[in-house]
């Protein structure tokens, strides 16, 4: 009778937190960043600045320098992990979807711009990976942000359990960069069904659709 069943990523506000959440710690550093770290993995010093006529949104930002020939960076690793900042844990599900996503701005780029990526790695696969790389050429914040991510689409991937880290970097050394509003948001696949019928209000067989959200894809074809 025409009905068509499609896996769609839905992420919009309104929606349960069941289907979409930043599982991020302090993301915003609103609560002193604690558990963040800029030396965990690449060396550089950092600290929380409370400013809230320079954050991004909120009081805090965090400002990071890659001092001694480092890269500036922060992030948040899971302390079950190789990389540990604090207390964290970032349980995840291999078959839902995450994107990364936060708000940088590099003192000096519309002088000497910069390029800036997000990083991910997810355990225990070891999946690893620059993603939402960007070359800042401006003194205003920018949003980095990465395609949807499911870790059992990668290799090795399907057995995964946690977030072993989430970093922004820098890819140059030496430079000092702001961090604000930082994400790792979680979805879950959804499915939708429905029945396509034509204007006399009967049901099409073979008939395919589609729906998208963002950069996400899915189609589906009809059949009796």
């Amino acid at each position: 009778s025409a009905w068509a069943a499609m896996l769609l990523l839905l992420l919009s506000a309104g929606l349960s937190t069941a289907f979409a959440q930043n599982i991020l710690n302090d993301p915003g550093f609103e609560q002193g960043g604690a558990n963040w770290s800029a030396s965990f993995i690449y060396g550089a010093t950092g600290s929380v600045v409370t400013n809230a006529a320079a954050a991004h949104s909120g009081n805090c930002y965090y400002t990071t320098t890659g001092a001694g020939g480092n890269i500036a960076s922060v992030g948040e690793g899971d302390s079950s992990g190789p990389y540990p900042t604090g207390t964290n844990s970032f349980p995840i599900i291999a078959t839902d979807y995450y994107q990364l996503s936060a708000w940088v701005k590099v003192p000096g780029a519309s002088t000497t711009p910069q390029q800036v990526t997000l990083r991910y790695r997810f355990e225990p696969s070891d999946n690893r990976n620059n993603t939402g790389t960007q070359t800042i050429n401006t003194e205003n914040w920018t949003h980095l942000t990465s395609p949807w991510i499911q870790p059992a689409g990668l290799a090795g991937g399907s057995g995964d359990t946690y977030l072993g880290y989430w970093v922004v970097n820098s890819l140059n050394n030496g430079i000092t960069m702001d961090v604000d509003d930082c994400a790792m948001i979680q979805a879950a696949p959804y499915t939708i069904t429905g029945q396509v019928v034509d204007g006399s209000n009967t049901g099409q067989d073979g008939v395919t659709v589609s729906g998208s959200f963002g950069t996400y894809t899915a189609s589906a074809s009809t059949a009796g």
